[in-house]
């Protein structure tokens, strides 16, 4: 989504759980399915006081090379350790260290001032809640909820790539040591992700906000967000190999997460990440 609104020079905002991040003034160059943007990103957050302040601006850039280069780059690789780890460069020091402005303060802050209600906004469901979604309402937004139809295996063992260490407050290194350890535990990390998408499903529902779903498997972004243009791929966005597959080690590893992954939608029988297939499987 990001990527889609930098691509269309579309200002947007991520809403952080201690920041807000605003990406305005793009300019895009787009060269057959190559492209490189440069554009202002300001970092607003919360210092001692109920209104919005400047913590950090830069000039920064994006491109489709670096982009692809970087796609699917694990901080902590689980079925591949070997794969070379993606750290974003240091960037300048903040003003100051943001409050959260979720949950934390009673006087009603106001998105509208710092311009989110002429931009698109995105969240992660996690940070989707109550009190955010009421503040958004009144903007003239279209409500884009992004699902997947989970057919197989592919869909779904992504979701171990991003396993974090700090799960179940570090008791296990590695998704496998959760796994073998504990399985329940392993569904529920599993199964976090769409309860957390789900969570937000009903929350837009009990305030009454019309959701437009989008297909992930779709790729086609323009069909709900009105923008102009789709991003292209030189060779499709299927493309990626995420790891090594020639190594024996790797190869045991990705065939142990396919199998756990066939268990768990056997088990859940997980096959919508909507809100309605909830009864179905109870995640």
């Amino acid at each position: 989504m990001w990527q889609h609104c930098v691509y269309n020079e579309s200002p947007y905002a991520l809403l952080n759980k201690q920041s807000i991040k605003k990406v305005t003034d793009i300019k895009t160059i787009i060269d057959g399915t190559e492209w490189s943007s440069e554009f202002t990103e300001t970092t607003y957050g919360k210092n001692n006081s109920f209104k919005y302040e400047v913590s950090l601006q830069r000039i920064n850039r994006m491109d489709s090379l670096t982009e692809r280069a970087n796609y699917g780059r694990e901080i902590d690789p689980q079925i591949d350790p070997g794969r070379k780890v993606y750290r974003k460069p240091k960037v300048a020091k903040r003003l100051f260290n943001e409050s959260l402005y979720t949950g934390t303060y009673k006087t009603p802050y106001s998105f509208k001032s710092i311009g989110l209600d002429q931009v698109n906004i995105s969240l992660q469901a996690v940070n989707h809640t109550d009190a955010i979604v009421k503040r958004l309402k009144p903007f003239d937004h279209t409500h884009i909820l992004p699902y997947r139809v989970i057919k197989n295996t592919d869909t779904l063992i992504h979701k171990i790539q991003v396993w974090d260490p700090s799960f179940h407050n570090y008791q296990y290194k590695t998704f496998f040591d959760c796994y073998d350890d504990c399985k329940e535990l392993a569904w529920e990390f599993l199964a976090r992700y769409y309860k957390d998408q789900r969570n937000t499903e009903h929350i837009l529902q009990q305030n009454n906000i019309k959701i437009v779903y989008y297909d992930m498997d779709t790729y086609d972004l323009k069909s709900v967000t009105g923008l102009d243009k789709n991003i292209t791929y030189s060779n499709g966005p299927d493309t990626f190999r995420l790891w090594n597959l020639d190594d024996p080690d790797v190869k045991n590893r990705y065939n142990k997460a396919v199998d756990i992954c066939e268990e768990f939608l056997n088990t859940t029988g997980l096959t919508d990440t909507r809100l309605e297939f909830r009864s179905k499987d109870g995640i």
